[in-house]
């Protein structure tokens, strides 16, 4: 019965993605014949600064119930949504027609789109087979395991969800570290940083980018033009500074005495689980073979699509989503099993938020922070940028970058600014992807915590020194990563200043 209950539920999302994917498309062709009614009056002025006091205090109390993890974020969030559209009805300033226009459907078709391809190739096991002819080529250097994974998880963050890049990647790292005698924490790290730094090189890598596309009409290329080569540039630092801050301080492999090695490194002394630990390769059949072939063909179409949408005017959104869904229609894998592995509650989250930040947009408050940024820089193009870029790091590091990129993205654009070629998105972006490398609390380090917990209670292991009940940051590499996110936004400073100085004359 039980069974018959779950098949029901999942036959019900299948049909509940269907629709919304429909009317996804749909609106992204016709949104734009259509424009919210906006409530104004005489004490338009007095009402919206009330309000918005009672939305900046209400947008403290979510945050500090979501940060408690007091109940689900999407519970948390929907209710404050309708808390502000009562109140700002109440006052007269937003009201749920506001709302549901304040909802960035093209930036959800893309976060879908990309979300349903990432679900199709993982339950393939595209991903892990990947890895795993990593593994078997590296397994004899820990240099060659650390060079290798890193850039296995930048190249595929370019276009795939980097949450779906990481749980692939962190159980046969899990593995691989208890086989070779290393301890897993830095690998695991330098592996979500890296899958941050390819995410952010491309406009579909991750939501902060996507959001910056559609917010600020920018296309595929400018993206791979302009963000692409510093990304490349921070990669190739991050690389070189984690080998010599990290690495080089951890002990060679003992090939002798395996054993006394792992205690030295606080790692499991002896594995006191039955189940041998070993590293399986992954069997595909010849229907997710057929899948993946499938799959890489519309990912290739979408991108060359992509990157001429500008000039044969389609919408990014309609593009990726359109494929996404056709995949998704004819990949031939169990359908219940893809929709099971789309991150539906993140995409309700940001819905949930973009009706927050409508509110608190229709209040006026982003307009006074925008004010004060202008006042601060005296107007001077570069200096906002710059401001942004270090603003939306402290920002990211205090929160996560999703969070931040909603909150700062209606900021810059009430900047009545003409910056070079975008420098000031260009900038928002490197900011967010700075302050994200110290974020120990965004989702990939709270999943690769969560695998590192799995993978110890399997085996009955026991990786010590690992604080806040196994999460993987300890002062040790909190530190690194602190002075990693100073290295990267003094690197991208230079690069902002001397863009801005070369597209000048």
């Amino acid at each position: 019965m039980n069974r018959l209950k779950r098949i029901e539920q999942d036959n019900r999302k299948i049909i509940s993605l269907l629709c919304s994917g429909i009317f996804l498309i749909i609106w992204s062709l016709l949104s734009k014949n259509f424009e919210p009614t906006i409530y104004e009056g005489p004490l338009s002025f007095a009402r919206k600064t009330i309000g918005g006091l009672i939305f900046l205090k209400l947008t403290a109390i979510m945050f500090f119930l979501i940060y408690k993890d007091i109940l689900n974020k999407v519970y948390i969030v929907f209710a404050f949504a309708f808390i502000f559209i009562f109140i700002g009805s109440f006052f007269k300033f937003y009201s749920m027609i506001n709302a549901f226009f304040s909802i960035n459907f093209d930036a959800v078709s893309l976060l879908l789109g990309m979300g349903i391809i990432s679900a199709v190739l993982e339950q393939t096991g595209f991903f892990d087979n990947i890895v795993y002819k990593i593994y078997e080529f590296s397994k004899d250097s820990h240099l060659r395991v650390f060079v290798l994974f890193c850039f296995i998880s930048y190249i595929f963050s370019l276009v795939f969800n980097n949450l779906a890049v990481i749980i692939a990647i962190v159980p046969i790292t899990l593995s691989m570290s208890v086989l070779m005698g290393f301890d897993p924490r830095p690998f695991i790290i330098a592996e979500i940083i890296s899958s941050n730094i390819g995410a952010s090189s491309t406009m579909i890598g991750d939501f902060p980018n996507m959001l910056i596309s559609t917010q600020a009409g920018l296309g595929f290329n400018e993206f791979i033009v302009f963000m692409m080569p510093i990304c490349m540039i921070l990669f190739g630092v991050f690389l070189f500074y984690f080998d010599l801050n990290v690495l080089k301080s951890m002990p060679k492999i003992n090939e002798t005495d395996n054993k006394l090695l792992r205690m030295k490194l606080n790692l499991a002394n002896q594995v006191k689980s039955d189940k041998p630990i070993k590293i399986v390769k992954p069997k595909i059949n010849f229907r997710e073979h057929t899948a993946i072939n499938a799959s890489i063909l519309i990912l290739f179409l979408i991108i060359l699509i992509l990157m001429l949408s500008k000039k044969i005017g389609l919408n990014p959104a309609t593009v990726v989503l359109s494929g996404a869904l056709s995949l998704l229609l004819f990949c031939g894998i169990n359908k219940r099993q893809i929709v099971s592995k789309i991150y539906f509650d993140d995409i309700l989250f940001f819905i949930g938020l973009f009706i927050i930040v409508g509110g608190i947009k229709a209040s006026g408050l982003f307009q006074y922070i925008s004010g004060i940024i202008m006042f601060i820089s005296i107007g001077k193009p570069l200096v906002v940028a710059l401001m942004i870029m270090w603003l939306s790091a402290l920002f990211t590091y205090l929160m996560n970058s999703w969070v931040s990129i909603l909150f700062i993205v209606p900021i810059v654009l009430n900047f009545n600014l003409i910056t070079p070629h975008n420098i000031i998105w260009w900038a928002l972006s490197l900011g967010i992807l700075a302050g994200s490398i110290s974020t120990s609390g965004n989702t990939n380090f709270r999943v690769s915590t969560i695998l590192t917990e799995k993978f110890n209670s399997k085996y009955n292991l026991n990786i010590e020194n690992i604080e806040d009940n196994g999460a993987l940051f300890n002062k040790d590499f909190s530190k690194i990563c602190r002075l990693l996110t100073f290295i990267f936004l003094f690197i991208s400073t230079m690069y902002i200043i001397g863009f801005y100085i070369l597209s000048s004359y």
